[in-house]
């Protein structure tokens, strides 16, 4: 199945004690991108949770208007 739309959320977090190998300090937060695309009846096609430490990345999107 092919995505027709998609979704993404970019929350930013406290990491959890299971990413503590990202070597960040207690103060220091994770961003975390959710994107889930769908197909055109509406199912999720497809789901993606990537976490990052947020002070080492910088997000710029470009998509094309229909």
């Amino acid at each position: 199945m092919q995505a027709s739309r998609g979704f993404e959320s970019l929350p930013l977090r406290n990491k959890t004690p299971g990413q503590r190998f990202l070597g960040l300090t207690e103060a220091q937060q994770v961003l975390e991108v959710i994107r889930i695309a769908y197909a055109k009846d509406d199912l999720p096609v497809e789901t993606v949770i990537n976490v990052f430490p947020s002070q080492q990345w910088r997000l710029s999107y470009e998509w094309a208007a229909e």
